[in-house]
């Protein structure tokens, strides 16, 4: 099985924690610094690699997406799959990996009623 992790590291006018997830990425002045990721097949991990915007999409992800069994996921994937559909997508040719075929890294204490300052995340 394959699969690719990645993190999208990004810049706005926008306040993302005012706006929410959709507004911040479909805002035009939402950008990209740079994107972190890695493709894991068979259990094992590949180099962590970084894409910025003066790259071409990269062969690693482009070669995922045309695998039909191949997943993408990320921390929190809500927030990806926006950057993903509103900016990596249109502004830079990255392929849009359907829903089906994306996977949520979040812990699942993060959906539930828990609440968020007693539990130490890696992105606070």
């Amino acid at each position: 099985m394959r699969y690719g992790i990645y993190d999208c590291e990004t810049r706005s006018a926008l306040d993302l924690s005012q706006f929410g997830a959709h507004n911040y990425a479909r805002d035009p002045s939402t950008d990209l610094w740079f994107v972190s990721y890695c493709i894991v097949t068979d259990g094992v991990p590949g180099p962590i690699l970084t894409w910025r915007p003066s790259d071409p999409p990269p062969t690693e992800i482009i070669d995922l997406h045309a695998d039909p069994e191949a997943v993408i996921a990320a921390f929190p994937d809500a927030f990806e799959r926006q950057i993903e559909l509103n900016i990596l997508g249109p502004r830079y040719g990255w392929p849009v990996f359907p829903i089906e075929r994306r996977r949520c890294l979040q812990p699942p204490h993060f959906h539930s009623d828990c609440p968020r300052r007693s539990i130490k995340s890696p992105r606070r």
